[in-house]
């Protein structure tokens, strides 16, 4: 029988969707030989068994105890016995990085008696009853119980216990290892994370492994701290090491954003020692890879501690300066860097600025932490970012960010926080959603109950117009003017033979430029009866096929190829595409047979799920499992906006490509027929597979095709669709 658990050492196989990133990658700073903390990893497999059965797989307990015998033989240290204490995190790691979504929980271990011996050993009682609140926090927090700052060790055990239906947190050392695993394999299907996953691609069958490792203190003392570093900005791609550190902190600290760090260069000055080691370690870890790396650590009383390690996520103009660089270098060949930098990433290298700052009506400054510029309505809270922003554009401001705002981080255009750094929660976050970010603007007041924010003595209500630049910082009112700079000369090489794409990012159109075209069908028929309405022609496909990752993959690259082919013959007005990878690479393949077309995105075509049926059919009752109301309702709000956009006549002849996933095609289909609902559930589709619907003034739409494959070869049909017999 495969095991449920495995050590973490450098002769550890596996990998990333078994392992996890996270484990992954410790195995290979184990292998580089970077410091890293005694761990093992309960794998995916036992997360998914969790998740299928509602318990933890049977052998598994038999398998924690002996791995937890090795971590105390490998620390000297015992996990809730007597004598020195040995805490453990247990931190997820899922095999696609999803940062803050899921749950992490430092200090387990820490009993009421493993607590009062950690104080007798350290001579630092303070120290000791600050490491087992944090642990309670993270529980209370983990089980949405929503602890306050000032809550005391006895309010948290209360609120544990009314969150765990009157069962008391448990005062062993195994019973919270248990809680904690359970805690994190549940946390996979909270709604943020299945948000997440769905703006990124990322399956929703992985579930995820989880990292159990012996925790290193960086609240110990002032010669401890915690950080996060990327060996070259993420933001330039400046070949220096870049990130933020807290002393005295432990790492949930820095990477939540609730404190404002210290950039990373303050470790010189404060501990040289594990300066120089942080700067080997990722010097080491940058020639491994041949590319730019991220290191999460951790130092207690000067000594350097790897927590994790995996290549770095760069910004577009970063990306391409970082393929040139290494190129330049020899690390990789120039056939390779154009390889790594797509056209998207070439067509936005040219960021727009503001124009003039020191001219602009400025209402504060912070920390500039992903180029770009947005104009947008201030609002306070994610969920009111979310109701303003599929008509309007919005920017989140807040105090810090969570990951209970990422759905207010998805629909705003761009973000502020009073706090956090640019390694901090709502940077990282912004930059893989490619919003563009302000941080850190310490002067900053937000007040979400009254609906203002307050800077440079102003007070300012919701809805307030501002401008945001997250290269410089700067945030201004108003629209002010912007420029837009020249890409590094250096750069071009990478460019040679490559089309890029529009040189502004899609989410920012420049308030003094003249907006793009809007076609005649993209806004409602003037109320006037003898307006004349035409046919209205949408073909929808799902996405071409593509791995675990969400890339194509050449047979999801070939579907994408041939209907393009298909489609080649008709008048294609426009190509709108899910703003998701696999769509938009399958939008941009097909329509290299349809040069009169222009392609956009189209936030509607995200994949979501558009109705939860009161009484699921019982073959999708685990999949909707969990499921909450708020998350079913901002999926019903998805889909009324897709068929508001798409599913009605329009003013001229029109011929739009509609490239999408499964669930937005079975609804509009759904909505063609006049069906109950629940319907969309047996109306799948294939990768590719082409659905035609016309819409006519005063006639009901009509279905010409659904899921029609006649374009692609036997061996590309049916991809997506499960095993068994299919005509």
């Amino acid at each position: 029988m495969t095991p449920w658990i495995r050590p973490l050492t450098a002769t550890t196989e596996g990998g990333p969707d078994t392992l996890g990133a996270k484990a992954h990658g410790l195995v290979l700073a184990h292998r580089l030989g970077l410091p890293v903390p005694p761990a093992f990893v309960v794998t995916t497999d036992a997360c998914r068994a969790y998740l299928r059965d509602g318990r933890l797989p049977g052998g598994l307990h038999r398998e924690l105890a002996a791995a937890v015998a090795r971590l105390e033989a490998a620390t000297g240290r015992a996990f809730g016995g007597p004598g020195a204490p040995l805490a453990v995190s247990v931190r997820s790691g899922a095999a696609h990085s999803m940062p803050g979504m899921m749950t992490t929980v430092l200090n387990l271990g820490l009993t009421t008696g493993a607590t009062a011996r950690l104080a007798a050993e350290t001579g630092d009682p303070a120290f000791a009853r600050d490491s087992r609140r944090r642990l309670l926090t993270g529980i209370a927090t983990a089980l949405g119980a929503d602890p306050a700052p000032g809550d005391d060790p006895d309010r948290l055990l209360r609120r544990i216990r009314d969150r765990r239906d009157g069962r008391p947190f448990p005062d062993d050392a195994p019973g919270q290892l248990t809680l904690a695993l359970e805690t994190v394999f549940s946390s996979w299907h909270t709604p943020r994370a299945r948000t997440y996953r769905a703006l990124h691609d990322i399956p929703h069958d992985l579930g995820t492994a989880a990292v159990v490792q012996a925790m290193v203190f960086g609240n110990r003392d002032a010669r401890s701290g915690s950080g996060v570093a990327f060996s070259r900005d993420p933001t330039t791609g400046a070949n220096t090491p870049y990130g933020d550190v807290l002393f005295g902190h432990q790492g949930e600290d820095v990477v939540s954003g609730t404190a404002t760090t210290h950039p990373l260069p303050a470790l010189a000055d404060r501990e040289p020692a594990v300066w120089q080691a942080l700067r080997a370690a990722l010097h080491r870890a940058e020639a491994h890879y041949r590319d730019a790396c991220y290191a999460e650590f951790t130092f207690q009383a000067g000594t350097l501690w790897i927590l994790q390690l995996r290549p770095g996520r760069f910004t577009s103009g970063a990306a391409v300066r970082l393929a040139t660089e290494l190129a330049d270098a020899g690390v990789i060949t120039r056939r390779e860097a154009v390889r790594r930098v797509t056209p998207r990433q070439l067509g936005h290298l040219r960021v727009p600025r503001l124009a003039d700052p020191a001219g602009a009506d400025l209402l504060t400054r912070g920390i500039g932490a992903v180029p770009g510029v947005a104009t947008g309505r201030i609002a306070t809270t994610a969920d009111r970012a979310a109701r303003l922003g599929p008509g309007t554009p919005v920017i989140l401001v807040r105090p810090e960010t969570s990951p209970h705002d990422l759905h207010g981080l998805a629909a705003a255009t761009g973000v502020l926080t009073a706090r956090g750094g640019p390694a901090g929660h709502a940077a990282v976050v912004a930059r893989s959603l490619g919003r563009p970010a302000v941080v850190g603007a310490r002067d900053l007041t937000v007040d979400p109950g009254r609906g203002t924010v307050t800077a440079g003595g102003r007070t300012l209500p919701e809805g307030t117009l501002l401008t945001l630049d997250g290269t410089g910082g700067h945030v201004a009112l108003g629209a002010p003017p912007l420029t837009t700079g020249d890409a590094d000369g250096r750069l071009d090489r990478c460019s040679a033979g490559r089309t890029p794409s529009p040189a502004t990012p899609h989410h920012v159109i420049p308030p003094h430029a003249s907006p793009p075209r809007t076609p005649p069908w993209a806004t409602p028929p003037p109320d006037r009866k003898d307006t004349p309405v035409a046919t209205r022609h949408l073909y929808l496909l799902r996405h071409g096929a593509a791995d675990a990752l969400g890339h194509l993959t050449p047979a999801g690259e070939r579907q994408a190829d041939l209907t393009g082919r298909r489609l080649a013959r008709l008048p294609v007005d426009a190509v709108w595409h899910s703003p998701l990878p696999r769509a938009e690479r399958s939008a941009r393949i097909l329509a290299t047979h349809l040069p009169r077309a222009t392609v956009a995105a189209a936030p509607e075509l995200v994949d979501h799920i558009p109705h939860v049926p009161a009484d699921p059919p019982p073959a999708w009752a685990p999949f909707f499992d969990g499921y909450d109301a708020e998350e079913a309702a901002a999926g019903e709000r998805l889909a009324d906006a897709l068929t508001a956009r798409f599913a009605r006549p329009a003013p001229a002849e029109t011929h739009e490509v509609l490239v999408t996933h499964a669930y937005p095609v079975a609804w509009l289909v759904r909505d063609a027929l006049n069906a109950p609902r629940p319907a969309w559930l047996g109306l799948s589709c294939g990768n590719t597979a082409l659905t035609v619907i016309e819409y006519r003034d005063t006639t009901t739409p009509t279905l010409v095709l659904h899921n029609d494959m006649g374009h692609l070869p036997t061996d590309l049909r049916w991809t997506g669709f499960g095993p068994g017999l299919h005509p």
